[in-house]
């Protein structure tokens, strides 16, 4: 259905498809000989289904804390392992979920009270929902309203000298 083709060499008798592939997904393919003068033979069309992906991820995320002001917090993680090329990550705040980032592995968590302590773990989940091992979770107390730096700094200046001469 999605219209990939592949052509094989004449002495083929088998290919491995993986290209967008999902765990408990059918798929039917389409296949017919094609001699050197461009004649098709009939089709055969083959339907099959494949497995349900019923292992989880091995390996918890690990959480960096990036930076905290009074109202947020940007976070990073590693990447889980599985045995499938798609993880997605979801957020956890205080025990409950906050929120899917999809395949980021980051994200900054707005709207947060100054100067409270929240606790963050993040989870993998693949195409199969399995889940990972929660993240070992991360404590943060935002900061206090208008104690973080937030003036950028001046422009630097630079001085030009003229080509040749020597800086004293």
């Amino acid at each position: 259905g999605s219209g990939i083709t592949r052509t094989l060499p004449k002495t083929a008798t088998s290919y491995t498809w993986t290209l967008m592939i999902f765990p408990a997904t059918s798929y039917t393919f389409r296949l017919q000989a094609v001699d050197n003068a461009g004649n098709k033979s009939a089709e055969v069309m083959v339907t099959v289904t494949t497995r349900p992906d019923t292992i989880a991820p091995s390996t918890a995320p690990v959480i960096t804390v990036e930076h905290v002001n009074d109202t947020y917090v940007s976070l990073r993680w590693t990447a889980a392992v599985d045995d499938g090329p798609y993880l997605f990550y979801d957020v956890w705040i205080n025990g409950q979920f906050f929120a899917s980032t999809g395949t980021e592995r980051s994200a900054t968590i707005e709207q947060l009270t100054p100067e409270t302590t929240y606790t963050f773990a993040v989870q993998a989940r693949d195409r199969g929902n399995n889940l990972s091992p929660f993240s070992p979770p991360v404590t943060v107390t935002t900061a206090a309203p208008g104690s973080v730096d937030t003036t950028p700094p001046t422009r630097p200046e630079t001085t030009c000298r003229p080509s040749g001469e020597n800086p004293t």
